[in-house]
């Protein structure tokens, strides 16, 4: 395992009852790159530390408001790698494996590993395996874990994200820019994360949140997005198609 440090910046994003969890992803990072931050919130008791820098906000900004956190601690050279703290996998592979898709694929925007549970599961999002067969180029992404080179951090930065506390269609808009851009997103297979299926909030709020985000997308983006949905859904079994709909008018 190379101990080289990319130049990434690890962000990982914590909440309350995470804050183990997300101490522990620090430690197994510490030293594999170049820059690493945790953005954390808790109800109560005094501010953090550990392996990196913590930065914390209030207890009421969920997703998108930590995401946005992170994106302004990134530099502009920097390559953000965003984790959830609930996600599990092989640090230290992962890293390995990012750092070969940097080296690999000069024109990669965003890499993601393979979310054991994720409504955009591989299947689904698929475009095109590449001939080695470890990468995917894919429709969507999850956030569970992911990571965005440079240009599109410079383009995430341009978002309003005070609207968006929920954070639902951050990974949409910036796979819209990606690809609208001719740049590659990517789903490593080799890199597998585990992620509990649950979420403590509402499905409906969050979506209307995501509703009023991306009208910011620009024209091209709209259309990009518009494309790639089509495809995910000319993927799903109709049954699956109504049951998510269903889901979202519930």
């Amino acid at each position: 395992m190379s101990s080289k440090p990319y130049k990434i910046h690890a962000a990982i994003i914590s909440w309350h009852g995470m804050e183990t969890r997300a101490r522990q992803i620090a430690e197994a990072l510490e030293g594999r790159v170049a820059r690493l931050s945790i953005v954390y919130s808790r109800r109560e008791g005094p501010d953090l530390d550990g392996p990196g820098t913590w930065l914390r906000v209030p207890d009421d900004h969920f997703y998108g408001r930590k995401f946005a956190a992170s994106l302004a601690a990134t530099d502009a050279d920097e390559t953000l790698l965003q984790i959830n703290a609930d996600a599990t996998t092989d640090w230290g592979h992962m890293i390995d494996r990012l750092g070969h898709a940097l080296e690999r694929f000069p024109n990669l925007g965003i890499w993601t590993g393979n979310v054991d549970w994720s409504p955009w599961s591989h299947e689904i999002t698929e475009i095109e395996r590449l001939p080695c067969g470890e990468f995917l180029r894919v429709a969507k992404c999850d956030g569970v874990l992911w990571a965005m080179t440079p240009p599109i951090v410079e383009r995430m930065r341009a978002f309003d994200y005070t609207c968006n506390n929920f954070g639902w269609g951050v990974e949409v808009a910036a796979v819209a820019y990606s690809w609208a851009e001719q740049r590659d997103v990517l789903c490593d297979l080799r890199v597998k994360v585990v992620h509990p299926k649950r979420s403590g909030y509402s499905r409906q709020q969050a979506e209307r949140q995501m509703k009023t985000f991306l009208r910011q997308l620009s024209d091209a983006e709209r259309l990009q997005l518009k494309l790639l949905d089509g495809f995910c859904e000319r993927a799903l079994p109709l049954t699956e198609i109504l049951y998510r709909r269903l889901l979202k008018r519930g």
